[in-house]
């Protein structure tokens, strides 16, 4: 019998045993980004209709009115140099806003975006920090064996919660989404810290410090995190909180040193006079603790059941326990309940902390009673309310039998809850498609609140229905006698429509009403010129100066009153200040190429062609500030006309009409032009 001979394995062939463990950690890797890609997916696809959401509340000072956005190296004076502002010491906010802007200006598409990517930045820390806290040292076995999915069901619910809306669509509240990705960011990079060694855990640390500062400058309810770091570490990792601190004292003494940031922040920003309670606010500590204990129950609510969802509330003050107590019997036990889990370092004792701790800022230690209630600050606060609920469900089912039945019943039940999630935030996008429709919403839910009737009326004059825009003017009057908002707004309407002596009246009384707003006297001394008393026009325009000698729009009317007046050289100046001061305000370059026009005009509408150029420039720079604007191209279509580029002066009007459809001078001045092209015309309508 031949002998058998063993065949040499070739060197490339690699043995079977071997290539698995090379393998495993790829199948690994690409099932976790199927996992935190589900949320993820959903979360963009809730949110798809959100790009077209426009300016709401304080987003057109935020943003559309904010000069210092103009250049990215604004941001610092735009954080600490405007009172009264969103971003008041918050500078990382506010460099993102300077961003958005370099990239597309006051596209809204590239605001909304930036929002949605960090609120799905979040979701990628939630996930990451749900799972490695399931499989942390303290958690029973049994959780930690579904980590992953835990992870994923937790974020979903969270990332599509239709609670979240107004944190992600509502622009401004950027400073909200800022603060909450920076807060998971710390919680899990200090957690990853814990688990690494050597240098890698070196930089974990060094970033959850980084993530610790930029939260503290993104807004103050960051405040929390330091103290949740350590109730994190005690509950879940070390053993006790002595023990945490003992261990880990270099990065605590770091992140416990950002509230020295913070503080500094606060201090050198102009303060804010609707944050706090004082003699303004009216309103007591007292009343403030008993309102709070109110809004806290409706947040509750809110996460369980959300609807109805309220852009603005109508919240009264509370002034007795007894028409709180169940409230406050309901929020004292959870407070107990919480205090108790903490000593005995539980994980839903730490959850509470997160809930009580980021909401304190608001509601109590640094409190807006100015807005006593609003849906975004849930949004971080919502994590203590869908991660226990995941949680126990998942117990549930473990205590079940755990064949296939159950199996699919517990997918069949997330699957129906996050279709419900998914399709009621869709929808409650869909109400911020535009100003007239999320403001009627809300005028709905609560149409008792003077400011969502003043909004409402903004909306409707905005389309031109002015009949509409007067009645709800008038009806947030009624509700607030000394609504300087609604008197100014409502006599910019009576303006337009040639009303002047109601225009004044309005004027007047708006100053009454807040005799210290600048802008009010700016109004009232353009109420002023309209009538042609330019001497009382003069004089209010005298007071704003004494109250904002550095404001563009005192600039401006002053200029306005000196060419009313034949001093074009002196209103000149004024003009080229008020352009200077605000290079985002079209406005004075408006008013400065029509007095080219009138100064060098004959009498008989002809001006020379190298005055119509000069006025052209002063039109197509006002629009540089501000290219949505109807009535520029309005005035560049005219001065283009009266050069004989009648082409190009249909074009302007063109671009008017679709920024102001209703305008039917407008359409007018077009159809004009278009017949004058053959002719040789230049006849507009003013």
């Amino acid at each position: 019998m031949a002998k058998r001979t063993a065949k040499r394995r070739p060197r490339s062939a690699i043995p079977a045993a071997t290539t698995a463990p090379k393998t495993k950690p790829a199948r690994k890797l690409t099932s976790f980004a199927a996992l935190i890609g589900i949320p993820l997916v959903l979360g963009a696809v809730a949110y798809r209709n959100s790009f077209g959401v426009p300016l709401i509340f304080d987003d057109d000072t935020t943003v559309q009115l904010n000069a210092h956005i103009r250049t990215i190296a604004g941001f610092w004076q735009a954080a600490f140099g405007v009172p009264h502002s969103a971003l008041s010491d918050r500078p990382i906010p506010a460099l993102t806003f300077a961003l958005n802007f370099h990239f597309g200006r006051l596209d809204v598409r590239g605001y909304h975006a930036v929002n949605l990517a960090i609120h799905l930045a979040s979701g990628c820390m939630l996930w990451g920090l749900v799972r490695r806290t399931c499989l942390a040292p303290r958690i029973n076995p049994a959780i930690g064996s579904s980590a992953s999915w835990l992870a994923t069901v937790v974020t979903t619910l969270w990332l599509l919660h239709p609670l979240q809306t107004e944190a992600v669509v509502y622009i401004t509240q950027r400073t909200t989404l800022l603060m909450g990705f920076f807060m998971l960011a710390t919680l899990y990079c200090s957690a990853r810290s814990w688990t690494a060694a050597g240098r890698t855990s070196a930089m974990w640390q060094a970033m959850a410090v980084a993530s610790c500062a930029a939260g503290m400058a993104s807004k103050e309810d960051m405040i929390a995190a330091p103290i949740l770091v350590l109730l994190y570490d005690a509950t879940f990792f070390a053993d006790g909180w002595l023990a945490a601190w003992r261990r880990r004292a270099a990065l605590y003494a770091c992140l416990f040193a950002t509230w020295i940031l913070l503080a500094a922040m606060i201090y050198v920003a102009p303060r804010n006079p609707t944050v706090g309670l004082g003699e303004k606010i009216r309103i007591t500590p007292w009343e403030y603790l008993l309102t709070q204990a109110r809004a806290i129950g409706r947040y509750l609510w809110l996460a369980f059941w959300p609807s109805p969802l309220i852009l603005a509330y109508d919240w009264k003050k509370t002034t007795s326990l007894l028409t709180v107590w169940p409230q406050a019997t309901l929020i004292a036990a959870l407070l107990a309940g919480t205090i108790y889990g903490v000593v005995r370092r539980q994980w839903w004792g730490w959850l509470g902390a997160c809930f009580f701790l980021i909401l304190a800022p608001t509601s109590s230690v640094m409190p807006i009673a100015t807005e006593l209630i609003a849906e975004r600050r849930m949004y971080l606060p919502l994590l203590a309310i869908v991660t226990p609920l995941v949680i126990a469900a998942a117990a549930l089912l473990r205590r079940m039998s755990s064949g296939f039945a159950t199996s699919f019943a517990a997918l069949v039940t997330v699957g129906v809850l996050v279709l419900v999630y998914e399709r009621a935030t869709e929808a409650r996008v869909i109400d911020y498609r535009d100003s007239l429709s999320i403001w009627t919403d809300t005028v709905a839910k609560a149409p008792d609140r003077p400011e969502s009737q003043t909004n409402l009326a903004n909306a409707y004059a905005e389309i031109g229905n002015l009949n509409a825009a007067i009645e709800h003017y008038q009806r947030a009057i009624q509700l607030n006698a000394t609504n300087s908002d609604a008197f100014t707004n409502l006599g910019q309407i009576y303006r337009q429509i040639g009303r002047y002596d109601l225009a004044l009246d309005m004027c007047r009384r708006a100053v009454t009403a807040a005799p210290q707003q600048t802008v009010l006297h700016v109004n009232l001394a353009m109420a002023l010129i309209d009538l042609n008393m330019m001497e009382d026009a003069l004089a209010e325009a005298n007071i704003a100066l004494g109250q904002g000698p550095n404001r563009a729009d005192v600039q401006n009317v002053l200029g306005i009153i000196l060419a009313r007046q034949g001093r074009f050289a002196e209103a000149a100046v004024y003009f080229r200040r008020a352009t200077e001061l605000d290079p985002s305000d079209p406005r004075p370059h408006y008013n400065l190429g029509q007095m080219i026009l009138e100064e060098h005009g004959n009498g008989a509408g002809s001006v020379a062609p190298e005055w119509i150029a000069q006025a052209i420039e002063q039109f197509r720079a006002g629009l540089a500030a501000r290219g949505d604007d109807a009535d520029g191209h309005q005035r560049l279509g005219r001065a283009l006309a009266m050069l004989g580029d009648l082409r190009s002066a249909v074009a302007e009007f063109e671009i008017a009409a679709r920024l102001r459809p209703s305008d039917q001078t407008i359409q007018d001045n077009i159809a004009k032009l278009r017949q004058a092209i053959g002719t040789g015309t230049t006849a507009v309508s003013q």
